[in-house]
């Protein structure tokens, strides 16, 4: 209250000053879809914060990025805080690469940068690399296998110098073993 003059006049002056500042709430998360070739998102949101003046930076594996960022309105919350949302999207070569994508949120509040970090990568990539190696394993298998084959069948030969069929064990073998499998694979269903 405030006496002005001497009349009596009474001044009520009620002044509100709000001096306030609030620190953002960082958080960083990957947006899925169930489709693995679609482009993938990071949305890395930043609440509560004020005044609203904040700067929003992306980093791959540690260097500055700028392609492929789309900055949300800045949002006004009940209590006169802010909250902003930044995404980055991410085409599925980018993202089965396994890369570390950071979010860095600079604010007047804060001594030094906030920053939020992933680790991206597509969990249905590795059943395709463990298929791969389970061909390429097969297919080893199968190579020893024919070694191993010609290896006995030439031996065999040179065991037994003689033309007569019933001399020669090993050759009969292999030709009632490659017989009973030609047979067996071959067989019609009735």
């Amino acid at each position: 209250m405030l006496l002005l003059g001497n009349h009596g006049i009474q001044l009520s002056i009620l002044i509100h000053i709000l001096l306030c500042a609030a620190r953002p709430t960082v958080q960083l998360i990957e947006k899925t879809h169930p489709d693995p070739h679609e482009v993938r998102e990071l949305i890395c949101t930043s609440l509560e914060f004020y005044p609203d003046d904040i700067q929003v930076s992306w980093f791959k594996d540690g260097e500055r990025i700028t392609n492929g960022i789309k900055n949300g309105a800045l949002d006004t919350n009940s209590d006169g805080s802010f909250s902003s949302t930044s995404f980055l999207s991410l085409s599925a070569s980018e993202w089965n690469k396994g890369e570390t994508y950071s979010c860095q949120v600079n604010h007047s509040t804060l001594s030094a940068p906030t920053v939020e970090t992933i680790c991206v990568s597509n969990p249905d990539a590795r059943p395709d690399i463990i298929i791969a190696w389970t061909i390429v394993v097969r297919l080893m298998i199968l190579v020893m296998a024919t070694l191993i084959a010609m290896a006995a069948f030439k031996l065999c030969f040179r065991s037994h110098d003689t033309d007569d069929e019933f001399e020669r064990p090993c050759l009969n073998q292999t030709i009632k073993l490659q017989t009973d499998l030609i047979r067996t694979n071959y067989r019609k269903e009735p």
